[in-house]
């Protein structure tokens, strides 16, 4: 569960209820080709409506390269990259959690927690553009198990989209016109970390 420090944040949604609702909360061992998983990214919006299914990889190298793109004075257009970045990575790890390895679930179970008070302390801000992306289908979530390698650098890929977020986030708190975007700003940072590193700390082979 989240600490005490970010527990305010999650007021509006059970932590638990929250990930039914946007990132993945359950792994079936009967998932098969072509159930969608449900999962957070900036590839549908708030109706549903479905873009072209991408690859996860290039999605979380587009959140980077939009995230690094923005100016840290911008604070929303920062807040949107931001939540694009987030919610990218929730996608990831889910993707992980359900066709990785073992210590693939691991990891989601230790990460998911810090993403739900990521999403939303951001949806506090008071800058946050409307109308954001929510969901994600990428094309490698429809039953295909994982090889090591991609699965690698998707794990990479999350690593260095939080780790990018840890960095830049604490610029923008400083020249953001209301405290609540402050805020976020500085809880996401922080959150980001804990999530970079769940992904960059190798964790032992498990044993029966």
């Amino acid at each position: 569960m989240p600490s005490v420090k970010y527990s305010a944040y999650i007021n509006r949604y059970s932590a638990y209820q929250f990930l039914d609702d946007m990132l993945i909360r359950r792994f079936p061992a009967d998932i098969g080709p072509g159930q969608q998983i449900r999962a957070c990214g900036p590839a549908t919006c708030r109706d549903g409506d479905l873009r072209e299914r991408r690859p996860i990889l290039d999605l979380l190298e587009e959140a980077v390269a939009r995230l690094c793109a923005v100016e840290t004075d911008d604070t929303a257009a920062m807040l949107q990259a931001a939540w694009e970045g987030f919610v990218t990575a929730g996608a990831a790890g889910g993707l992980l959690a359900l066709y990785g390895d073992p210590s693939d679930r691991l990891r989601w179970h230790t990460a998911s927690p810090a993403l739900v008070c990521a999403i939303d302390v951001l949806q506090d801000a008071p800058s946050l553009p409307a109308h954001l992306p929510l969901q994600l289908d990428p094309a490698e979530g429809h039953g295909h198990h994982l090889d090591p390698a991609t699965a690698a650098r998707i794990r990479q890929g999350i690593a260095a989209m939080t780790l990018a977020l840890a960095t830049i986030l604490p610029w923008t708190a400083q020249d953001a016109p209301h405290l609540g975007d402050a805020r976020a700003c500085r809880i996401g940072a922080s959150l980001a970390t804990e999530i970079s590193d769940c992904y960059r700390t190798p964790i032992p082979p498990l044993t029966s």
